[in-house]
């Protein structure tokens, strides 16, 4: 079996993890800034 991620699984992890970061990054300035 190939372990090569396709390029359509890998653009979907990258927009999943930019939406995670977009998401925590926030709320962490947020808790630093209380």
């Amino acid at each position: 079996t190939s372990t090569k991620i396709s390029d359509d699984e890998f653009q979907h992890i990258e927009k999943i993890q930019k939406e995670i970061t977009d998401l925590e990054v926030p709320a962490f300035i947020r808790r630093q800034q209380q």
